[in-house]
């Protein structure tokens, strides 16, 4: 190899160095930093000496380092962007570009043929009997069967079909060409599923605050008139109903965007388009007033030339939880701050002769008439029960106005009689005490000793100890009893074991701490057991009582039933005590 051979290849190596760290010269060009393919120098055979490329080199900063850098002085600028040349810093890098299709990206395969046989003529013992025996007949037989569910038929839905499925079409047409065994030649039916119109917020909306008892029907024939209705789903949030209604391309969209609200017979609804951003959709909220101290069953439809008077864009009528009726409290929207400012200035505003008053959307409200002056409990609206029995006995009997199905609260049981105690019971302990008295008349009767005070030593039970005279038979107390040792027993059973000196020796009940904190436990387990039995016994109880009052179409009003309903009735006629009703009971 000569001289000047040796000094061409360094010069190519030179410039190979060069373009390596100044990439300028391949801007439309992007690399791939997973991939670096170093190309070898070529030899070249021409005695032509090709000159060299000096590097330019930048001129010396008075930068010490000591400043902040700046867009200007950092290399890779708008001006010098290296495009070709992957960087850490470059975000754009990581995007796809969306006109070219992902090698990583896949669509499932859709199940587009499909074939059906009527599920009351096909045999077996249940739906999911005859399903199973249509999955063993054809999934052996065609590569392309993907299975057999029970459906509705998709044109008559009071029938109800096998529908059997293939990714072939051939395979689909095979299937419904073969004969069914044991159905005298029948076969599947081809069964042509038009597919479902997909979700485009663009061209949908979303209906909230629909009322609960609305129907699909009605919903559906209320914002047709914007359009052919091309999908639509409804959902239950709460005490509210929500649709989302998609449309064909042919719908009035520029009316739909300018809509607010619509009324749903006498009730408004609220609209708005699916495309808005979550910020967009609360800024249709964010002006909002409350009128309270409506008349009573004040529907939507009543208050639209009040609502255009103050240039609301749409108000809803909250419902009572108890009956689902209209509270006596609106909400309106407006679509700036100023309407509302002018709403809430205006304080003459009334609606068949009776003063509404503008409030804070905000403010709380009485729950019986609506008013911001006073709570429930301070309303002077709300029926006061007497405390007097005698009066409770006389609204009972008399029923005077506003106490309509009043009864009064039972008379508590007080008394020694135990409520285990039946009339067998009771019976039954007098005809042993008569056979008893018949029998010991003969016998003499021997002197009651007093009970003497054990509580200082070990607890043994009184020996020949009788009771008193039989007064009555909830005051027998049985023979050889000590009552006083039982009831205190009761009041704080004595831990087992004998205590070896009295407190007044020193000694205590304490001095085996292990004993004692064992007896404890056992007393304690001894409790949650018995909790734990009484809870169980009385939700059996409660089930047992619901289901004889269903089945004897007993008509029940709890207290809190009762109370919940007063709380939101404004007018006395309408409250409500709790009761039980067996007018229309089978039993009568």
């Amino acid at each position: 190899m000569t001289r000047n051979t040796r000094k061409n290849i360094r010069e190519q190596n030179q410039q190979q160095r060069e373009r390596s760290a100044s990439p300028l010269q391949n801007k439309s060009k992007k690399r791939n930093t997973t991939q670096t393919v170093e190309v070898p120098p070529e030899q070249s055979t021409s005695q032509t000496v090709t000159p060299v490329k000096t590097m330019e080199v930048d001129p010396p900063s008075n930068n010490k380092g000591k400043e902040p850098e700046t867009l200007d002085n950092m290399e890779g600028t708008s001006n010098n962007n290296i495009s070709g040349v992957d960087e850490s810093f470059d975000a754009s890098e990581n995007f796809l570009d969306p006109n070219t299709p992902s090698v990583q990206a896949f669509d499932r395969p859709k199940l587009s043929f499909h074939g059906f046989f009527p599920l009351d003529d096909f045999p077996g013992t249940s739906p999911q009997n005859k399903t199973s025996a249509v999955i063993d007949l054809l999934f052996d037989e065609y590569d392309s069967f993907t299975g057999a569910v029970t459906t509705k038929h998709p044109t008559n839905p009071s029938q109800r079909i096998i529908k059997i499925s293939f990714r072939s079409k051939e395979h689909r047409d095979h299937a419904c060409s073969v004969p069914l065994p044991n159905l005298e030649e029948r076969t599947f039916l081809p069964l042509d599923v038009s597919p479902a119109h997909l979700y485009v917020p663009a061209m949908s909306i979303k209906v909230t605050e629909i009322p609960l008892d609305a129907t699909l029907h009605r919903i559906k024939t209320t914002f047709s008139r914007y359009g052919t209705i091309v999908r639509f789903n409804m959902e239950t949030k709460n005490m509210w109903q929500q649709a989302t209604i998609t449309y064909a391309a042919d719908a009035d969209f520029k009316g739909l965007k300018k809509c607010n609200g619509v009324f749903v017979l006498n009730d408004m609804v609220r609209v708005h388009m699916c495309n808005l951003s979550g910020k967009e959709i609360r800024e249709k909220s964010k002006f909002s007033a409350k009128l309270a101290g409506l008349p009573r069953n004040t529907t939507g439809k009543q208050l639209i030339d009040m609502a255009h008077m103050v240039n609301a864009t749409s108000w809803i009528i909250p419902k009572a939880r108890s009956n689902y009726h209209n509270l006596q409290h609106a909400f309106f929207y407006f679509e700036t701050a100023d309407d509302v400012d002018a709403a809430l200035s205006n304080e003459n505003l009334t609606i068949d002769g009776k003063h509404v008053i503008w409030t804070k959307s905000n403010t709380k409200l009485c729950a019986i008439c609506s008013s911001p002056h006073h709570k429930a409990s301070d309303c002077p609206k709300r029926r006061k029960s007497p405390a007097d029995r005698n009066m409770q006995n006389l609204y009972q009997r008399f029923q005077p106005a506003q106490f309509n199905n009043y009864k009064a609260p039972p008379k508590k049981l007080t008394g020694a009689v135990s409520p285990n105690v039946s009339f067998a019971h009771v019976t039954k302990g007098k005809q042993e005490g008569v056979h008893n008295n018949t029998n010991d008349n003969s016998k003499p009767q021997p002197q009651r000793q007093p009970v003497k005070d054990t509580r200082s030593s070990q607890r043994r039970p009184a020996q020949n100890v009788i009771s008193k005279p039989n007064v009555s038979w909830s005051d027998d107390i049985p023979p050889n009893y000590d009552y006083e040792y039982q009831v205190d027993q009761m009041s704080c059973p004595t831990p087992p074991g004998n205590l070896n000196n009295g407190t007044k020796a020193g000694g205590s009940m304490h001095e085996n701490p292990d004993n004692f904190q064992e007896f404890v436990r056992q007393q304690f387990s001894n409790l949650a057991e018995q909790m734990s039995a009484l809870v169980s016994t009385v939700a059996f109880t409660v089930k047992r009582v619901e289901s004889m009052e269903q089945s004897l179409n007993i008509k029940v009003v709890t207290p809190v039933e009762a109370e919940t309903h007063n709380l939101h009735s404004d007018e006395m006629i309408d409250h409500m005590e709790p009761h039980i009703d067996i007018s229309s009971s089978t039993i009568v």
